[in-house]
């Protein structure tokens, strides 16, 4: 799931024109991906939801990932995304959410 996550982080960077420095998809390993920003180095932690849990939670150390992370890119960024499974039994009358990245 993990995987799936960055990878959708990574082609949502990808169509903002960004370039990628570097990505690893284990989800005990903070950040995600590196990516050159406008200023320089910029960071991302991803984290992926399962149906039905709509957005991740961002991790309880994040203060302590920027520290790490100011010596290279002091600007970071949170990316939540959630899937679901098509065998999972979905709500009719629910409205569908779209696949996207929940990154400002």
């Amino acid at each position: 799931m993990q995987d799936f996550a960055v990878q959708i982080v990574r082609d949502h960077l990808e169509k903002q024109g960004r370039k990628l420095m570097s990505w690893q998809g284990n989800p005990s390993v903070d950040p995600s991906i590196w990516f050159v920003g406008d200023h320089g180095p910029e960071w991302v932690v991803v984290r992926a939801a399962r149906y039905p849990q709509t957005t991740a939670d961002r991790p309880a150390n994040w203060q302590q990932i920027a520290e790490r992370c100011a010596r290279i890119g002091k600007i970071g960024h949170f990316a939540s995304v959630a899937a679901a499974s098509a065998n999972d039994a979905f709500d009719k009358a629910a409205p569908p959410v779209p696949l996207g990245v929940d990154m400002p």
